[in-house]
């Protein structure tokens, strides 16, 4: 009977909703290899002149480091993320430029652990950093060099997986926001930037007890 062809599949939903949610558990310590933005507009002030113009860097690669700690109710799934970070980068600028950057973060954001295992994040980075660019010389000019520093702001989501009971695969995919400013031979040098950013780190949790368990 039709009923009876719907008993099984219902009772197997109602099941599965009476399952236990898993714990969020976030008591990690983060290393991830994160692709920044590439195109960036500039401008350039000196004795008072100031051109602007836009362009790209060949490359933008950073690796992060930090930690992360989630806080949340006992027994529950959904809770808040917080964190912190530091970043080391460098960028390539054609043909024999580099800049350097390093950043300090501040993580915020939610959690959630539908199943046992799988984790999603949605979180916003605050960042400040200093950063170095040196254009190597030729015949026609020297070297030239700039510091400064940048703040900046990127919202990010991802995805975790614990591929062992203390270690955790994620990927994050989201979108970066930021502005430098670099200072050298009488000239400032300001650098927008806006554009997404991939990451693919590891974590290692330095403990998986759930706050319901501690």
């Amino acid at each position: 009977m039709p009923a009876d062809r719907l008993r099984r599949p219902l009772a197997i939903i109602l099941l599965a909703a009476a399952a236990p949610a898993a714990d969020l558990v976030n008591r990690d310590l983060t290393l991830a290899l994160e692709t920044e933005p590439t195109a960036f507009s500039w401008s350039v002030t000196r004795d008072g002149v100031r051109t602007t113009g836009s362009d790209a860097f060949t490359s933008h690669l950073a690796v992060v480091g930090g930690g992360r700690y989630s806080v949340t109710s006992p027994g529950s799934g959904v809770g808040l993320v917080i964190g912190v970070e530091g970043a080391l980068a460098r960028t390539t600028i054609d043909p024999s430029g580099e800049l350097w950057w390093s950043e300090g973060r501040l993580v915020a954001g939610a959690g959630w652990a539908p199943l046992q295992g799988l984790t999603l994040g949605a979180v916003l980075r605050t960042g400040v950093g200093l950063d170095r660019m040196s254009v190597g010389g030729s015949q026609a000019f020297t070297t030239f060099d700039a510091s400064g520093g940048h703040l900046a702001v990127a919202p990010e989501l991802s995805l975790g997986w614990d591929v062992r009971r203390n270690l955790r695969l994620s990927i994050g995919a989201g979108w970066r926001w930021s502005r430098t400013t670099l200072t050298g031979h009488g000239v400032e040098i300001g650098i927008d930037q806006s554009g997404p950013t991939l990451s693919l780190g590891l974590a290692w949790a330095l403990s998986d007890v759930p706050p319901s368990l501690e």
